[in-house]
């Protein structure tokens, strides 16, 4: 039988900790002006390790919000590349066999077209050869149908597409010509492509753009060639963005916006030299980190979208160092994983997943009775504290001294 004292002398240093760490956050502005403070976020990662599509990096994906369900295309595995449709509802994945498809390809993009209902995608790399791809292809749900419009960016990989505020699809930069880094700005109207003038962010590739639906501008980060540089593009003109906190410059990251939150997600990614496992939220006006209980490994070359019906973002694919992540990870508030499953049976077969959005008398965070918001106190337990005491450590290093001496008294180690 446990000492009494002994327990009571253990939970009071357990909950005196949890006070010290949330109190460190406010802190870390006085110990050090120029460091950013990370935020303590209301959102949570959730891994969903089983039941997931082959693991690959540089794959595309996109929210059909016609359908509440997140589609995935292509990507690349270890000695070639991709050809194949998965769509997610719910937790489910299912692979697709449309009567259809886009070649196999990666760093292809794609964006939701909501005035017609349909997933539009552009470019991409076809072969180990860098060939580089041009066509328009659209996903209607059900199959790919390509499209051959008067006019058409060149042949383009690497780029970033997304709505914006006119209800169009925008596409920037992105490498073309073989070797060339564009500059170029392009929108698809639903029959055409037409190229913006104007003044343009710097060329670059591998950069992420998402719609931020609350202010009706198209957000835009970084980009290979050291780039750390947030714009905005407001359907005609583009604004680089002054901001005193800002992610470090990366490529190869992830981007959505989460319209729950209110805010432009953006996770991982490279920098010169090291693979990054961050989470950061663009509020409109600056950028925070967010420090969660748990999240995904440091990660590049992944897809990131915003699932509406589920008000989750989805993560899928991409990896460090030579490993392939192969798990699905969702950001939203519950805490209790569910289940993922997938099949390979198409679409069309009913589903027994019911988006959350279908319970009128629930909202969507707590359909589940047992799930508890992640800023809820009493869900920090010894292990969570432990985990979230060792994320600090990392992002803050110059705390470290102190949370190590913390994370003894906690009994983490």
């Amino acid at each position: 039988m446990a000492n009494p004292a002994s327990t009571v002398r253990t939970t009071t240093i357990r909950r005196l900790g949890t006070l010290v760490v949330i109190s460190l956050i406010p802190l870390v502005s006085t110990l050090s002006p120029a460091r950013p403070v990370a935020a303590l976020s209301s959102r949570v990662w959730i891994e969903h390790p089983e039941g997931n599509p082959p693991p690959r990096t540089v794959a595309t994906m996109a929210y059909d919000a016609a359908r509440q369900e997140t589609v995935l295309f292509g990507g690349s595995i270890s000695g070639g590349r991709l050809g194949d449709t998965w769509t997610r509802r719910g937790d489910t994945w299912t692979q697709r066999f449309p009567a259809a498809s886009p070649s196999p390809r990666t760093q292809s993009a794609m964006a939701y077209d909501p005035l017609r209902a349909e997933v539009v995608l552009f470019g991409g790399y076809i072969d180990s050869s860098a060939t580089i791809l041009g066509g328009t292809w659209i996903w209607d749900g059900t199959t790919w149908n390509e499209r051959f419009p008067a006019t058409s960016p060149p042949p383009t990989a690497g780029h970033a597409m997304a709505l914006d505020a006119r209800g169009q699809v925008v596409l920037f930069g992105g490498i073309v010509a073989g070797v060339q880094r564009s500059s170029a700005t392009w929108t698809w109207d639903g029959t055409t492509w037409t190229e913006r003038p104007g003044v343009n962010p710097e060329p670059r590739h591998l950069h992420g753009m998402a719609y931020d639906a609350a202010r009706g501008q198209t957000v835009l980060f970084g980009g290979n060639g050291n780039f750390g540089d947030t714009w905005t593009w407001d359907g005609t003109t583009w604004t680089r963005r002054a901001t005193a906190v800002s992610p470090s410059p990366r490529y190869g990251f992830g981007i959505a916006y989460d319209s729950a939150w209110g805010a432009t997600v953006l996770f991982g990614g490279f920098d010169s030299s090291t693979v990054l496992g961050d989470t950061w939220a663009w509020d409109g006006s600056t950028w925070d980190q967010q420090l969660t209980l748990d999240s995904p490994p440091p990660t590049g070359y992944h897809s990131l979208a915003y699932d509406e019906a589920q008000t989750q973002t989805v993560l899928f694919g991409g990896g460090g160092v030579g490993v392939l992540l192969p798990s699905t990870w969702t950001l939203g508030d519950s805490v209790t994983p569910s289940t993922t499953t997938s099949t390979t049976t198409p679409a069309t077969t009913t589903s027994t997943t019911t988006p959350a959005t279908t319970t009128s008398t629930t909202t969507p965070a707590t359909t589940t009775s047992t799930t508890t918001p992640a800023t809820t106190t009493s869900t920090l337990g010894p292990v969570s504290i432990c985990s979230f005491v060792e994320r600090l450590s990392s992002t803050l290093a110059f705390l470290g001294p102190l949370l190590r001496v913390l994370s003894r008294l906690l009994g983490c180690r």
